[in-house]
């Protein structure tokens, strides 16, 4: 955990949630040329506001969008996949030199030569924690978070950009309005509100992945029924619809370019902490016949 606002809180927040809030804002400014004002005030205003709603994002795409990969039949974490034996990301000589380093230092066996299991991964998750807390404790520990910043900035943002695609669909959809529609909407936005709601309530209990994907779903099935309906009101023109149809694809694809990108900075994160936890101890206390050299 950062204790302190630094670039984790940019990062991870501010910068997430001025994009989602940029992405909502930007039918207004094409349909009313309406954008947001420049004075102080209105700024002070935005910073908290993309600050709480950055919070928010991360809420949801937290349970949404874990780090985990799928690995041997299950959800694992990239810390756990590097040191396996089958892993490239580590040298066969590096992770057996950090292996006895961790024994050494945390009495805990990765077991780098077995086939993983859950309690294997369970070992080395408390391993990887105890090896992180050791470089904060060393102040070393700036350059992995970093990568932390990184990849829940890239979650984030691919987060938003869905969010922002269906959205834009909605106000696209906004031309083909029909009365029946528009009450079939407010159905919908009200129910994936309350059904998000509930769901959200349960995963906080302990829910499983499938209530962690229905909440996703509704909350991505309101930012849709809002787009339209917030379109009828606005009426934007036929062009501008297909902008928004634009708008929305391109959106899509920055959402998948993102999701690539925290997918590769999570595997970064992990790799970093192990790397620079063994030449933080290496340093002082360099394990006997288990030295690895320098690249």
């Amino acid at each position: 955990m950062i204790e302190k606002f630094n670039f984790y809180d940019v990062y991870g927040y501010f910068m997430p949630g001025a994009a989602v809030i940029l992405l909502f804002w930007l039918p207004f400014g094409l349909v009313k040329n309406s954008w947001p004002a420049t004075d102080l005030g209105s700024a002070v205003i935005g910073i908290v506001g993309a600050y709480v709603a950055g919070h928010l994002l991360q809420m949801i795409c937290t349970k949404v969008l874990p780090s985990t990969i799928r690995s041997g039949g299950r959800q694992r974490n990239p810390s756990d996949v590097v040191v396996d034996d089958t892993d490239t990301n580590f040298a066969s000589e590096f992770k057996a030199a950090l292996a006895a380093l961790v024994k050494k230092e945390f009495g805990l066996d990765l077991r780098i030569k077995a086939t993983p299991t859950t309690e294997i991964d369970r070992v080395r998750g408390d391993a990887f924690n105890l090896s992180r807390h050791a470089l904060q404790h060393k102040k070393e520990v700036s350059y992995a978070e970093q990568f932390q910043g990184m990849y829940t900035l890239t979650r984030g943002l691919t987060a938003g950009f869905g969010a922002g695609c269906v959205y834009y669909i909605g106000w696209a959809l906004s031309v083909f309005h029909h009365d029946w529609v528009d009450c079939f909407v407010i159905v919908i936005i009200t129910v994936s509100l309350l059904a998000a709601d509930n769901f959200t309530a349960i995963l906080w209990k302990g829910g499983g992945k499938t209530l962690e994907s229905w909440t996703a779903s509704m909350l991505l099935l309101a930012a849709l029924a809002a787009g339209y309906l917030l379109g009828r009101h606005f009426q934007p023109t036929p062009i501008k619809a297909g902008i928004f149809g634009l708008c929305a694809m391109g959106a899509l694809l920055a959402s998948f370019r993102c999701f690539m990108a925290y997918k590769s900075f999570s595997f970064s994160f992990a790799k970093t902490v192990w790397r620079d936890f063994y030449s933080s101890i290496d340093k002082e206390q360099p394990p006997a016949n288990d030295a690895v050299s320098s690249r």
